[in-house]
């Protein structure tokens, strides 16, 4: 009779315990793991569609970069070329000189400073002593520098007074920046 009634709450036990254990580790993880993969589904559907949508976009991005391109082919005049940075400041310099020289100035020292990075473009910096015989001419070479193209920034100017008794002869010491598209 003791074996029966153990029978009788033994075996309902362990089949309840069996449907437990079966649903914790069986349905349980499988449920987890399907809930997973439709997670995963989702972010994958949502990146395709992104790229759907890009690649659609791609006709306006091609005729967006080929307007940007011609702008820039546009804006290469207004900057100073030259293969390498050392021969675009060489034209800078030579640029310089001259309106200093059409102005009726006589160039004393002048020297290429090392280029710097800027962004997409290259800065070029020329340093130039001259002198120039009066202020009329110096105001003629600030103007040829400030409205020629490509572009010229006077970044720092210094004039002095060569003989202050007779104050016709001036020193000027100028540095110019001009850009060049970086290589």
């Amino acid at each position: 009779m003791r074996k029966s009634r153990l029978y009788k709450i033994g075996i309902p036990l362990i089949a309840v315990l069996s449907v437990l254990l079966i649903y914790r580790y069986g349905f349980v993880s499988i449920r987890q793991k399907v809930s997973f993969i439709k997670e995963e589904q989702s972010v994958t559907l949502r990146t395709l569609e992104k790229y759907e949508s890009l690649i659609a976009r791609m006709p306006d991005i091609k005729k967006n970069l080929s307007s940007l391109k011609e702008q820039r082919k546009n804006s290469e005049p207004k900057l100073f070329s030259g293969n390498t940075a050392a021969l675009a400041g060489a034209a800078l310099q030579e640029t310089v000189k001259g309106i200093i020289a059409s102005s009726g100035g006589t160039i004393r020292t002048e020297r290429i400073n090392e280029p710097s990075q800027a962004g997409q473009f290259t800065v070029l910096n020329v340093g130039i002593e001259a002198e120039v015989p009066n202020t009329e001419a110096l105001s003629n070479v600030l103007y040829g520098m400030e409205t020629r193209t490509p572009y010229m920034v006077i970044k720092e100017l210094d004039v002095r007074v060569k003989n202050i008794k007779s104050p016709a002869d001036l020193s000027v010491r100028l540095d110019v920046l001009g850009l060049t598209p970086a290589k």
